[in-house]
């Protein structure tokens, strides 16, 4: 390789380091505004924000259960959207417990 071809790869592989590609987008659950409806949670995830045990959350979202939380199955994973679960809990605010 002639010395000529040599600084003109080295200047090729200095620009391509100098390209910024954007931020990859990220579902994070503390974002604290600006959420939006698409937010899938975890269980774990869900458990936390609410405050409950994670056996709370398994237990409110089995099929069985009369009154469930919103679910979004993506195979055997289990998701829940935010949206969707301040919806549910909206309306069993006024609700007592048994």
């Amino acid at each position: 390789m002639s010395r000529d071809s040599a600084n003109s790869l080295s200047l090729h592989l200095i620009e391509d380091k100098s390209v910024t590609r954007p931020p990859a987008p990220t579902l994070s659950p503390n974002v604290a505004l600006g959420e939006t409806s698409t937010e899938l949670l975890t269980v774990q995830e869900l458990a936390a924000r609410l405050r409950v045990p994670e056996s709370w959350v398994r237990a409110r979202s089995r099929s069985r259960t009369l009154d469930r939380l919103p679910v979004v199955r993506l195979g055997r994973y289990t998701r829940f959207r935010w949206s969707a679960v301040e919806t549910w809990l909206r309306e069993h605010e006024d609700q007592t417990c048994g």
